[in-house]
């Protein structure tokens, strides 16, 4: 039986690493819509600017933030900024060739940068830069998949990089959408996830291998 539950477990690992190794991403971060309703929107767009600016205050809280990669989880009322550099101010981003449909806007952005922070600190949690992201009637963000000349990098607290850059995507999907004088504001939740790189992908095995061993010794 103990012979059994562990070959079970390492057919479990060998599954989980191919398919990593063939391409399955895997979620960094994520949080839930952390405002109530629309009075406390993430996001404003502006079909007169032709703008969209977004970000959680640190004076608001709810925004529970999940971050996988051994950097902290969960962070309880972390807050965000969106910025054309990092900074801890969010900035509008300019919406490129606007095309508008029932009042919603479709569109791309330039470069900028999104900061995420601890509660009541400037300390950074992770940092999402990108060249370019789109905004839609659904949401703002980006694929790397989706389109390849994108280039989006993520690092953590330390500026280290984070999972290389292969197949990474970030997407804030808007809720709570509610029309204002020049366009509308969203609320949203959030998600990034990315491709394992080989190096992250041996890290992933040798831990996986040793819960396995420690689990024949326990046994």
């Amino acid at each position: 039986m103990e012979r059994q539950i562990a070959k079970c477990m390492i057919v479990a690992c060998l599954l989980l690493l191919a398919g990593l190794a063939q391409g399955t991403s895997i979620t960094v971060s994520t949080f839930a819509d952390p405002a109530v309703d629309s009075t406390t929107p993430l996001f404003n767009v502006n079909s007169t600017a032709n703008t969209i600016t977004g970000g959680w205050a640190d004076s608001r809280t709810g925004l529970n933030m999940q971050v996988a990669g051994g950097i902290g989880t969960p962070y309880v009322d972390a807050w965000f900024t969106i910025n054309t550099t990092e900074s801890t101010t969010s900035a509008p981003l300019t919406i490129g060739d606007p095309q508008s449909m029932w009042g919603m806007y479709f569109g791309k952005t330039g470069a900028g940068v999104i900061t995420f922070y601890k509660n009541g600190t400037t300390n950074k949690i992770l940092k999402i830069a990108f060249d370019k992201a789109y905004v839609t009637p659904t949401g703002f963000g980006v694929s790397k998949t989706l389109d390849p000349t994108a280039n989006i990098t993520i690092t953590d607290y330390t500026g280290s990089s984070l999972f290389g850059t292969s197949g990474v995507s970030f997407s804030f999907g808007f809720v709570n959408i509610d029309s204002t004088a020049t366009g509308y504001n969203a609320t949203s939740s959030f998600s990034l996830s990315a491709i394992p790189e080989p190096a992250t992908i041996a890290l992933l095995s040798i831990g996986t291998l040793s819960l396995i061993r420690k689990r024949k010794v326990s046994i």
